[in-house]
């Protein structure tokens, strides 16, 4: 999709929510606190979804990616696209199941949990990285890339401890194109719980809209296919 030109000289990044507000001093020392305790106590189990809309015009795309993981259940299971993956021990066997291909690898004892982590190497470390990325306070580097826009309304506030809530909003027009922005991130626990972006445009007759939101648990259920119901082993 042909984006709007407003979205490249204008973006925003909005972050809300209800609590005391505080100044960007006091947001950077929350920042500062959240990603220490990050560094102390690293996740091992976790599970997000993402969701993205984009329309210009009557054209539209959706899409849907969710990402679960847990280091001490020993399940990874990633859905996107086309893609369908699931790792996960299950009594003394290893599995990695293409969940849209209908095949599996089976893996048995100890010893083989080598093989098993090295078939979803990649995945993890795309998966860790994503989180991390999204996980860590980076003010800074939020407003610089979201909110170039000198104008552009930035609020904080916190709930307390390990909390973190920044709202900015932009709405004007440059050149002839018109737009806003909205998004919501928040910090609870020292760790994100949600954000999400929306935004609108219009330009010489013609209207663009996109929307992102994420949410974030930090429990996961492990499910496990039915490999009986016409899979086929690869190994």
């Amino acid at each position: 999709m042909k984006k709007s030109k407003i979205l490249m000289l204008l973006p925003a990044f909005l972050l809300v929510g209800c609590a005391k507000s505080i100044n960007k001093e006091d947001a950077q020392a929350k920042a500062k606190q959240i990603n220490e305790y990050q560094e102390q106590h690293p996740i091992t189990e976790f599970k997000f979804e993402m969701h993205s809309l984009e329309q210009e015009d009557e054209e539209k795309e959706e899409s849907t990616a969710s990402y679960e993981f847990s280091e001490e259940k020993c399940y990874f299971h990633a859905k996107y696209e086309d893609k369908d993956l699931y790792a996960y021990k299950k009594d003394s066997k290893y599995y990695v199941v293409d969940a849209v291909a209908k095949q599996y690898s089976e893996f048995e004892g100890e010893e083989a949990k080598a093989s098993f982590d090295y078939m979803i190497a990649g995945q993890k470390t795309q998966i860790a990285g994503r989180f991390t990325g999204m996980a860590r306070v980076d003010i800074d580097g939020l407003l610089t890339h979201y909110v170039p826009a000198p104008n552009a309304d930035v609020k904080y506030s916190t709930k307390g401890d390990g909390s973190l809530i920044v709202e900015a909003s932009y709405k004007g027009s440059e050149g002839g194109a018109t737009g806003e922005v909205s998004a919501k991130v928040v910090w609870d626990k020292y760790y994100p719980t949600e954000m999400s972006v929306k935004i609108n445009s219009s330009e010489e007759g013609h209207s663009f809209k996109s929307e992102m939101s994420v949410k974030f648990e930090y429990s996961v259920n492990p499910s496990f296919v039915d490999l009986s119901s016409g899979y086929t082993k690869a190994n």
